[in-house]
């Protein structure tokens, strides 16, 4: 069974409460990522805020790891967590990065003198 989840979907949960808390976190970071355009004019107390968002959310995620299907298949592992085939492949929108080398882009931006 495969299971495909975006920041935009919130994970089932018995407790409402935790949902609620969720979609709170995602549109905090939303809001982050919408005043900064996407991290490129975020200052030094956004990206410390947006990054205890993002570990909050993290925390929240039902998956040991959520990314482990990207990368080859660890044949040592065992793959339930994650729902044996599950993919994150695929066509993704970027929302917020702090990623130096993606930043760097703007010139504009860049913390980076080219």
């Amino acid at each position: 069974m495969t299971t495909t989840t975006s920041l935009f979907e919130t994970p089932q949960s018995s407790d409402s409460k935790n949902g609620g808390d969720i979609d709170c976190l995602k549109g905090k970071l939303m809001d982050i990522a919408d005043r900064t355009n996407r991290g490129f004019f975020a200052s030094d107390q956004d990206r410390k805020r947006a990054k205890e968002i993002i570990y909050q959310l993290a925390r929240c995620n039902p998956s040991r790891s959520p990314a482990r299907d990207y990368y080859e298949k660890d044949t040592r592992t065992d793959e339930s967590d994650n729902g044996g085939d599950a993919t994150i492949s695929g066509k993704w929108t970027l929302i917020y990065t702090d990623a130096p080398d993606i930043t760097s882009l703007d010139p504009a931006t860049s913390r980076i003198p080219l």
